[in-house]
Order: structure tokens, then sequence, then C-alpha cells
């Protein structure tokens, strides 16, 4: 007896369809065009590998402006007046630390422009000396790669318009109180642009490196605040001499930071 051969096709198992026919057979299209498709991907991956291994640096640095300028950009939105404010300058990326650095220096802050409330404001420059620039050509990945010339030239240029807005910066009225990098103190010491100490207090500083300048992780306050840890140990704390041309409301922040220099000077700890 000879078997019917629809019953034998019938009887046997359907093979599997692989998850790559089922979704050709949904999106419709050939071999080919599933080809064309899947190196299309992997070139444009390819790109983007690419990419990311000759423009890494750049990336990451103008990626840290930005983030920098949209923290201090809120910051500034919805805020009442200020009744201090400090600025620091220098390599180390202070953007994490702003608001437990704005929380420490607010413990201390009072309500000097009296109107019942009491802010602080905290800005920062992320911002390379010429040596620190040339310094980090040199620095070697993880892959043991050293920065390329178009990276390099991208990241001085970004650092170079940072300086000149520390230029800018460090003779307002709204910042006298200062905590920088020696490079950016010598600078503006220099040009006599710091009060000396002697107007300030009436001792000698123990934590004074001259006659303008106090080592801040020397100090008390710096000490016993633990979001201050991890800056420069030579970060200087300077204030700023009064500008030649400051109105009325000039005079009195700068008498106003004068008084907030000497808390942090003098800053104790309660046992």
């Amino acid at each position: 007896m000879q078997e019917d051969p629809k019953m034998n096709h019938a009887n046997e198992a359907p093979e599997e369809e692989s998850n790559a026919a089922k979704l050709l057979r949904v999106r419709g299209g050939g071999t080919e065009d599933r080809i064309h498709d899947e190196a299309a991907v992997v070139q444009d991956y390819n790109k983007a590998q690419n990419f990311w291994y000759h423009y890494k640096w750049p990336v990451i640095f103008v990626a840290i402006i930005l983030v920098a300028a949209l923290i201090m950009g809120a910051q500034t939105l919805g805020r009442v007046k200020e009744d201090m404010a400090i600025m620091y300058v220098g390599p180390y990326y202070m953007v994490p630390l702003a608001d437990p650095v704005k929380e420490a220096f607010g413990f201390i802050t009072e309500d000097y422009n009296e109107d019942g409330e009491v802010a602080f404001k905290f800005a920062a420059l992320h911002c390379y000396s010429d040596e620190q620039i040339l310094a980090l050509q040199e620095q070697e990945d993880e892959n043991g790669n050293k920065m390329d010339d178009l990276t390099y030239s991208m990241i001085a240029k970004a650092n170079a318009e940072e300086k000149e807005s520390f230029y800018q910066l460090v003779f307002l009225d709204e910042f006298a109180i200062w905590l920088m990098d020696p490079y950016f103190y010598e600078d503006v010491r220099k040009v006599d642009g710091f009060l000396p100490l002697s107007e300030i207090f009436d001792y000698e500083v123990e934590a004074a490196i001259d006659e303008t300048g106090i080592r801040f992780m020397d100090t008390a306050f710096a000490q016993y605040y633990e979001c201050f840890a991890e800056l420069p140990e030579d970060t200087v704390l300077c204030l700023r001499r009064l500008s030649t041309v400051a109105g009325k409301s000039g005079k009195k922040m700068h008498a106003d930071s004068i008084e907030m220099f000497r808390t942090i000077v003098e800053f104790q700890p309660e046992e």
C-alpha cells in the first residue's frame, strides 16, 4: 500500500522560521536589501567610532564648558540679590562641587544688603595656565595615545576665551574675594591688584604666602568642610583692591567683602 504524499507532507513538522526571515517577511525586501541595511549600520557605527577617537577631548572639553554655563545660568533665574559672591579660577573642575561649596560659604554669610534674606553666589572659571595647557598635549589616554594637534588647538582656543573672561571679571565690583590658581594670582599681584593683608588684619596670618595671598587649604574653614578636600593644595585666597571707579554700591560691596574675608580666615569650627 502506497503512502499518500499529501499525508506525509502534512505530518512533517514545519521548519522553524528564523527571526531574520520573520523580519524580512514583515518588512518586505530581499536579501540584497537586508545586506545593504546591515552594511549601512556598520558604516555608521564605524564613522561614530572614528569621530570619537579623533575628537573625544574637544567634545569633553566643550561639554564641560556648556554644563558649567547651563548650571551657572540656571542659578541666576529667580534668585534674590546676593549678599556676597566668590569666584574660583583654575584647572580644577568645580561644577560638581558648586552646591556644597555654595552651602559652606552660605553658612558664614551675613545679610549684608539688609533685605531680610541671606544669599550667596559662587562662580567658577575652568581655566588653565599657559604651562598647564601645554602639558595637556603631552598627557596620554588609557590607550597610551597623546592628544592630536586639532584637539589641542580647539581646547587651547576655548581656554583662551576663558582667560579673557577672567581678566574682565577680576576687576568687577561683584567679585572681590577670589580662590585662584597661583598662575592667575601672580598675574594680578604683579599689577598690585590685591589688598594687602596688613590692611585687613592687625596681626600676621599664619597661612599667608606673601603680603596679599593666603593658602586657602591651610585655613580651618577649608579643612572643616569636606567639599574643599580635593582642591589643589596651592589654591590662593585673596581679596581684590577696591576699583578706583567704584561707586557708592561698589564701595559698600567691597567693605562687605573685607568682613567676609576676615570671617573665612578667622573661622573656627564649633566644638
